[in-house]
């Protein structure tokens, strides 16, 4: 593979080391370094790898947090839409 078109952080959470379960135990979810983690994204994209970078999940209080450090703003913030959740 030479690229990625969108590379995401597809939640702005970190678990701790082990089995995953879900749903999530909340004891298990650690702060997640989002500047650090961001860095490194856009490092990628500098370096030609993803075409684009974004987010998933992401409320607009942890969206207003980003953008108070990021040098590439992200393309996008995916967000799952189910229709059963529209009944």
């Amino acid at each position: 593979m030479d690229y990625l078109d969108l590379y995401l952080i597809h939640w702005p959470i970190s678990m701790k080391p082990g089995p995953k379960t879900f749903p999530l135990n909340r004891d298990k979810v650690m702060p997640l370094d989002l500047k650090g983690v961001w860095e490194a994204i856009e490092e990628c994209q500098k370096l030609g790898l993803p075409r684009s970078i974004g987010v998933s999940n992401f409320t607009t209080k942890k969206l207003e947090e980003l953008l108070q450090f990021a040098k590439i703003p992200p393309a996008v913030n995916q967000d799952e839409m189910n229709p059963a959740w529209q009944q």
